[in-house]
């Protein structure tokens, strides 16, 4: 896929702005259904609703072009943290979501 296909995405799915709302604009535009990724059913409740913020601030805070080649692939609570294992520009990379989903390093 290419940008304008992605953009137009947006644009039938009356995402103008471009910004995500919840996992059906997230399901609609990417193809990512958060309830198929490896991981999720295992989360409790809290944890659950924490990836899916983390989900939709990060693709948000990605550019187009970046949001095209970002796919999670993991999800499971470690200690303190949600860890995420995604699939982004043809590397896999990792990151700790805290903060109710709020804030990842």
């Amino acid at each position: 896929m290419n940008r304008e296909q992605i953009e137009n995405l947006y644009f039938i799915n009356g995402i103008g702005d471009f910004e995500l709302k919840n996992t059906g604009d997230l399901m609609k535009v990417h193809g990512i259904n958060v309830r198929t990724i490896e991981g999720y059913s295992e989360l409790i409740e809290d944890d659950k609703k924490a990836f899916i913020n983390f989900i939709i601030n990060y693709m948000n805070c990605l550019g187009l072009n970046l949001r095209i080649h970002t796919y999670p692939i993991k999800v499971y609570k470690c200690d303190e943290y949600i860890r995420v294992d995604l699939i982004q520009d043809n590397k896999s990379i990792w990151l700790h979501v805290i903060n109710n989903g709020k804030e990842w390093y």
